[in-house]
């Protein structure tokens, strides 16, 4: 991970020139290897930019397998992004390539990965079929890795349904696969699902003790997006304790890693959670400065958010709009 961290300027500028240079197999080789460690460590512009030229050069090559997989990739890249119309016609396409070449195993994975872009449209209903078909399929070839990823998604959809109970007897049996194959990310990432979701139901002491667990182990493995979501939902936890300054102190953690990995988005989320404990916490002057930042990146991201907050401002005592995911309140 330290020579892929050090290293990753070199590395892009790599897949670029081998790109430009008409090598088709080494483009695509650096992009598909490449992969898991900017989903692990999500410098998306890179990311968006390897993982296109990755697909271009399959398209080129006429083998259906590599062309299906980056097609996989690529439109996993656009769902992180939030690109989702995009995302999901990329990977619908796999879907369907990977179920003509019988390729069970990858047909298993692209189905769980078309679910999460139906889920960021919040149209819970068909993401919860997919993770269904992709768990299925999963079991079926004895992917017990992919079986625990299916398993946490479809956990994260019950949770975002409101189906609290249900999202945790997924996350825990997730859990379960994930200390058992030793894979600590997974594990981290469900530790901290677990933590959200009993933070949504106001269990302050299960939500925290899972949030440190999954803050500790993203710390050990690089997961640096699992470790920014997660002093978040520390930080929400700490100002429904009207513990500000440690709520504050989390939300600056998360913003920084945020910057970091140039998810514009979070940022503009982050920058509103604090501008919120600010205020509750000191005054709406001290919070100003956070409020306009939050703006001026929600404008072009999420043009409704960024109208909520002007209202919120322009007339204090009309009560708030209900947050995104990533509220405190």
């Amino acid at each position: 991970m330290g020579w892929l961290e050090a290293e990753r300027p070199n590395l892009v500028a790599a897949v670029r020139q081998a790109s430009r240079n008409g090598w088709d197999d080494l483009t695509l080789g650096l992009s598909e290897n490449l992969f898991d460690f900017f989903n692990l460590r999500k410098y998306w512009r890179d990311w968006q930019d390897i993982s296109e030229l990755g697909l271009r050069a399959a398209q080129r090559s006429g083998d259906q397998s590599a062309q299906a997989r980056m097609l996989h990739n690529h439109g996993y890249v656009l769902r992180d992004r939030r690109s989702h119309e995009e995302a999901i016609a990329l990977i619908e396409e796999s879907v369907a390539i990977f179920h003509s070449l019988g390729d069970r195993l990858w047909e298993g994975r692209a189905l769980g990965t078309l679910g999460t872009a139906y889920r960021g449209q919040q149209r819970f209903q068909q993401a919860v079929t997919y993770y269904e078909q992709s768990l299925a399929i999963r079991r079926e070839v004895g992917d017990r890795l992919g079986e625990a990823q299916a398993l946490q998604a479809r956990g994260t959809t019950y949770h975002q349904e409101g189906r609290f109970e249900n999202a945790i007897e997924d996350l825990k049996e997730s859990l379960v696969i994930f200390r058992e194959l030793g894979d600590r990310r997974g594990e981290s990432r469900t530790l901290g699902l677990l933590g959200n979701t009993y933070l949504e139901q106001r269990h302050p002491n299960e939500a925290a003790y899972f949030l440190q667990q999954s803050l500790m182990l993203s710390r050990e493995t690089g997961a640096r997006y699992v470790e920014s979501r997660t002093l978040t939902d520390l930080g929400r936890l700490h100002a429904g304790e009207q513990r500000y300054a440690d709520a504050i102190d989390c939300l600056e953690q998360s913003l920084v890693i945020f910057r970091k990995i140039g998810d514009r988005y979070a940022e503009g989320q982050t920058l509103r959670n604090i501008a919120i404990v600010v205020e509750v916490s000191r005054n709406r002057k001290a919070a100003r400065t956070y409020w306009d930042k939050a703006v001026t990146i929600l404008d072009d991201l999420d043009p409704e958010e960024a109208s909520k907050i002007r209202i919120w401002l322009a007339q204090p005592g009309q009560p708030r709009s209900s947050w995104s995911e990533w509220g405190i309140w």
